[in-house]
C-alpha cells in the first residue's frame, strides 16, 4: 500500500496542533509535512505517539517547517539539506528500498520563493537521486 501523506500549516496555533495530534492518532498518515508548527522552548508540541519529529532551529530561533514520520519509516534528518524553513529527511522505506527524500518547506511572503536551500536541494536531487 502506498504511503499516505498529510500537509498542514498550523499558524503557530496550539488548538490546531492538538487537533492535528488527534487526527494523526486516528488516521495514522505515514508522513505529515508541517509549516509554522506550535513551538514551546524550541520544541514542537503535541507530536502524535508513534511518530518521529524532524526539524532544524534556523535563523528565526524556531523552525517554520518540520516533518513527522511514523517510526517504521526509519527516516533520518538530512541536516546538510535542511534549514529552519526547509526540513529534509531521507528514508528507504517508501520506494522499494531506494533512497527517498521528503521535504517540508515554508515560504515567507517577504522573501524570494526560490531560496538558496531549495536550490541546493534540487541540485542534490538532480545529481544524486536520478
Amino acid at each position: 500500500m502506498a504511503p499516505w501523506h498529510l500537509q498542514i500549516n498550523l499558524h503557530h496555533c496550539e488548538a490546531a496542533s492538538v487537533n492535528l495530534m488527534r487526527l494523526a492518532e486516528n488516521i495514522r498518515p505515514d508522513v505529515i509535512y508541517v509549516q509554522e508548527p506550535w513551538i514551546v522552548k524550541g520544541k514542537p508540541q503535541n507530536v502524535p505517539s508513534g511518530y518521529d519529529s524532524f526539524f532544524v532551529i534556523g535563523a528565526n530561533a524556531q523552525p517554520r517547517a518540520l516533518i513527522l514520520t511514523i517510526k517504521s519509516l526509519n527516516a533520518w534528518l538530512r541536516t546538510d539539506l535542511s534549514s529552519g524553513d526547509l526540513c529534509v529527511v531521507q528514508t528507504k522505506c517508501i520506494l522499494g528500498n531506494k533512497p527517498t527524500l521528503l521535504a517540508s518547506a515554508y515560504f515567507p511572503g517577504d522573501q524570494e520563493v526560490v531560496s538558496h536551500e531549495l536550490t541546493s536541494l534540487v541540485e542534490y536531487c538532480s545529481s544524486h537521486m536520478a
